[in-house]
C-alpha cells in the first residue's frame, strides 16, 4: 500500500498521467484497504444500515447537542436502535457510554473555554452545559487530573512559553 501511496503522489511530477494513472493507484488502495486486516471495519463503514453508520449518526448528533440535556433514548432514537442495544454498539466503536462520550466532549470544550477565550471555570462548566459547578468540577478533575482552574493555568503558561520560544 505504501508503493501506491508514493506512486499517487509522485504523480503530482508528471501531471500529464494522472487522468490516466490516478484512478488505477487510487482504486489499488481501496483494494489493498478491503481486503488488508481492518477491512471488515472499513465494508462496514460504507453499509448504510451498518451498525457502525447508525453510531456514527448516533455521534454526530451528540457532538452537536452536547451542551444540552442528553437522554440515551434520543441518541437510540437517531441510530434506529433500542437503548440496551444502542448502549452495548456505542460502548464497543467508542469505549465510552454514550453520557461518558458527551461528558468528555463538555469537559473538552470547557478547556478550550478556559485557555483560548480566558473563561473562568464556573462560566465555562455552565456554557457546555453542566447545571452545577460542584459536578463540573468533580468531572474535570477526573478526566484531566486536576481541577479545571488550576489546569487551565497551567495550559495557559504552556501555551505562552511555546510562543515566546517561537
Amino acid at each position: 500500500m505504501l508503493d501506491a501511496a508514493i506512486r499517487l503522489v509522485g504523480l503530482l511530477d508528471t501531471p500529464h498521467d494522472i487522468n490516466a494513472l490516478a484512478p488505477l493507484t487510487l482504486r489499488e488502495i481501496l483494494y489493498r484497504l478491503l481486503v488488508g486486516p481492518n477491512g471488515v471495519i472499513i465494508r462496514n463503514m460504507v453499509l448504510a444500515d451498518s451498525r457502525l453508520n447508525q453510531i456514527a449518526r448516533a455521534i454526530l448528533w451528540i457532538r452537536t447537542h452536547f451542551r444540552e440535556p442528553c437522554r440515551i433514548e434520543n441518541a437510540a432514537e437517531i441510530a434506529g436502535m433500542s437503548r440496551s442495544n444502542f448502549y452495548l454498539h456505542f460502548k464497543a466503536v467508542t469505549t465510552l457510554s454514550p453520557i461518558e462520550f458527551r461528558t468528555h466532549l463538555r469537559l473538552q470544550e470547557a478547556r478550550r473555554l478556559m485557555v483560548s477565550e480566558a473563561a473562568d471555570a464556573a462560566s465555562a462548566g455552565f456554557q457546555v452545559g453542566y447545571e452545577s459547578h460542584s459536578q463540573f468540577s468533580r468531572d474535570y478533575a477526573r478526566i484531566f487530573g486536576m481541577s479545571p482552574a488550576r489546569h487551565a493555568r497551567r495550559l495557559r503558561q504552556e501555551q505562552g512559553s511555546l510562543t515566546a520560544a517561537n
